[in-house]
């Protein structure tokens, strides 16, 4: 009986146990059904999800989480198993994040690594399964991707930065307001313009800020902006936080929001106190210089780089008598001008060529009146930024009256030459006049003893004629040949005639070259014997040289003749001449003592040019006043001795009268020698004439006075 229960005990048991085993497959079915239900449902949610067991188990990882890290379910798995979970560095192990879990972090975001290396930033939202006994069954996190948006956080972030330091950079001042008025930001520049950090400007407005007249003009600009919704520009006048006014030109502008709407205005203020100083310093320097161009003396005419008038001062009106209103704007070759068109178009090309100044003097023209004239002319270029020609300056001067006074000078300039020499050309005129004086007092008393001769000649002759040979007259004329010495005056009256002639010929010469030394001269060149100038001004100098220089010359008697203006050219030399002895004066001193120094004096004919060297042996020109030799009224000489003015003219002569060329070459303590270089123009020399008063020996020879 008991075995038979038991066995139906048995039987019930298992009876039960495969009933509940196949509620529990059942089940399982059941809960297999429903995992892939909601696994389904997890994989077609675009969210991250995974969910893990208590001991870190992976139970889900849905295909979001695969596609995003490229690691199936599995993998995932096997890789948490061997701890090659593609975690960031600060987390070292799945259980460290679970334990993070398990002390109460819910959110969580980290940086993964994809299977191809992409570093992936993930935001993790994590909630925990507990039991009744409030331990932590499950770990259910949903995850989403926010790689493209944390790139774009951080790209916004460096342009906020970039756009931050670039309004801080700009040196205008900016700054913003809200629709209210109140200040929601500025750049560095306007702290430190009004003294003010952003944190004491913001919301704060202007009526706060400034004071009442001001603040009004900005809070009126502010009105203007926002209700017409244009910009608007304005000056005012401030200060900046140290007191030092500024002239501020602002710009204000309104500014909108995503959705249309007019959020405040924008502001950009430039401090233009320099720029304003500079434009009135500006405008005044234009005021003064139009003022002095228009009361320069000179005319004064602007041209484009086309070569029309762009400039047409009242000088130049004055000088032609043509009126700026009906020059400016046309070509300068129509304007009708009584100048040479041919040499300023020249100028111009040449001007334009070198890029530097061309000076043209003197140019005839016919003045207003008809007579003729002369103009001085200066024609300069106009440079840009670059360097590039932009047009042209002409300045001109009417001349005439200044040529006139310049004749004179040269002329007074000789004339005062000749009055230094007075005294000596008085004693080189006196000597032969003094012995021609003598020799005529002679042939006086002479004259009379052949008188007595010849009436005792005529009484013999007639006693002869009627009477026969007088014993008495013949002892009376023989007599008479003995007490005035016949013989001696048959011998010493023609030496006495010729020395006369010769003494009168001395003096002919010598008021020859003085006459062809201080003659006015003429406008127009003609042609000249070089030689003969030099002797000329050698006998004028006679007096000033002969006790303190030997002259030697080596004048080439072949020396082609040339073009110029006698008189000016005989200055030049003169000059040179006088120098030189002055020179050699200083050296020798006191020419007492019978020391003298040598002037050597050479002509030649080198190419196209006739060249004249004088060498002297005086002190030399010392190395630091070569370059002003030729200035005008500079002199070493002391008071009453020299006025500056004779290298000068010479050099003025030479260079610019007769397009030559006047050089030097110094050794301090043995010499200078001065090169005059004129050009040869064909022309017919005139017959010379024997009748000067020095010859030249032969060469290097010493001159001597006949």
């Amino acid at each position: 009986m008991d075995v038979s229960r038991s066995m139906a005990e048995q039987d019930e048991l298992v009876e039960r146990l495969q009933a509940e085993l196949t509620r529990f497959k059942l089940r399982e079915k059941e809960l297999v059904a429903e995992r892939d239900f909601f696994s389904n449902i997890f994989d077609a949610v675009g969210a991250m999800v995974v969910l893990l067991d208590r001991w870190g188990n992976l139970l889900l990882f849905n295909q979001a989480c695969q596609r995003l890290f490229g690691y199936s379910a599995n993998e995932i798995r096997e890789k948490l198993q061997t701890g090659e979970l593609p975690l960031p560095d600060e987390v070292r192990s799945i259980k460290q994040i679970i334990q993070d879990i398990r002390s109460g972090e819910s959110l969580r975001e980290t940086e993964w690594t994809s299977r191809e290396g992409d570093i992936k930033k993930i935001t993790w939202s994590i909630t925990t399964l507990k039991s009744k006994s409030g331990e932590v069954d499950y770990i259910f996190a949903t995850g989403i991707d926010i790689t493209s948006r944390k790139m774009a956080e951080e790209l916004l972030e460096r342009e906020r930065n970039l756009l931050d330091d670039l309004i801080n950079s700009i040196p205008d001042l900016i700054f913003f307001k809200d629709i209210s008025g109140a200040y929601t930001g500025c750049n560095r520049a306007f702290e430190a313009q009004s003294g003010r950090s952003l944190a004491e400007i913001a919301g704060r407005s202007d009526a706060e800020l400034y004071a009442v007249e001001q603040a009004m003009q900005f809070e009126r600009t502010d009105r203007q902006v926002m209700e017409s919704g244009k910009p608007v520009s304005y000056l005012s006048w401030t200060k900046d936080h140290s007191g030092k006014p500024l002239l501020i030109e602002t710009r204000k502008s309104p500014y909108y929001g995503p959705d249309g709407n007019m959020l405040g205005v924008i502001g950009i203020g430039r401090d233009i106190t320099r720029h304003r100083i500079i434009e009135d310093a500006l405008r005044n320097a234009k005021s003064e210089i139009e003022q002095l161009i228009a009361s320069l003396s000179s005319g004064l005419i602007g041209l484009t780089v086309d070569l029309k008038v762009s400039y047409w001062n009242p000088s130049v009106h004055q000088i032609f008598g043509k009126n700026a209103q009906e020059i400016i704007g046309k070509p300068l070759k129509a304007l009708g001008v009584s100048w040479a068109w041919d040499t300023i178009a020249e100028a111009l090309i040449k001007c334009r060529a070198q890029a530097t100044a061309i000076y043209l003097d003197p140019m005839r023209f016919t003045r207003i009146d008809g007579s003729p004239g002369y103009l001085g002319i200066n024609v300069s270029p106009i440079l840009d930024g670059h360097g590039l020609i932009a047009g042209f300056i002409i300045l001109v001067n009417d001349i005439t009256e200044r040529k006139i006074l310049e004749s004179r000078l040269v002329q007074l300039q000789k004339l005062e030459s000749i009055g230094q020499l007075a005294a000596g050309i008085s004693h080189e005129i006196n000597s032969p006049i003094q012995y021609v004086g003598d020799n005529i007092t002679f042939l006086q008393s002479c004259f009379e003893d052949l008188l007595n001769l010849i009436s005792k000649y005529r009484a013999l002759f007639d006693e002869v004629r009627v009477l026969g040979v007088s014993a008495y007259l013949v002892d009376a004329v023989k007599t008479t040949m003995e007490e005035i010495d016949l013989g001696f005056l048959m011998g010493e009256i023609p030496l006495a005639i010729q020395q006369s002639l010769e003494g009168v010929q001395r003096v002919s010469g010598i008021v020859r070259a003085m006459k062809d030394f201080s003659h006015p001269g003429v406008k127009e060149k003609t042609v000249l014997d070089i030689n003969k100038a030099l002797e000329s001004t050698l006998a004028v100098t006679s007096n000033e040289w002969k006790y303190i220089a030997e002259i030697q010359t080596e004048l080439d008697p072949d020396l082609p003749h040339i073009m110029g203006l006698p008189s000016e050219i005989n200055q030049v030399f003169l000059n040179i001449i006088i120098n030189a002895v002055h020179a050699i004066e200083e050296v020798i001193g006191d020419y007492k003592n019978g020391e003298k120094g040598i002037i050597n004096i050479r002509t030649r004919s080198e190419g196209e040019w006739v060249e004249v060297l004088i060498r002297d042996t005086g002190g030399g020109i010392p190395k630091e006043i070569e370059t002003r030799i030729f200035e005008p009224f500079f002199t070493t000489k002391e008071v009453g001795k020299g006025t500056g003015q004779g290298l000068a003219i010479a050099y003025d002569v030479v260079v610019r009268k007769h397009g030559g060329m006047l050089t030097f070459k110094s050794d301090v303590g043995k010499g200078t020698t001065f090169i005059v270089r004129l050009p040869i123009q064909a022309s017919q020399p005139p017959e010379r004439k024997n009748t000067d008063r020095f010859e030249v020996k032969s060469k290097a020879t010493a001159l001597e006075t006949k």
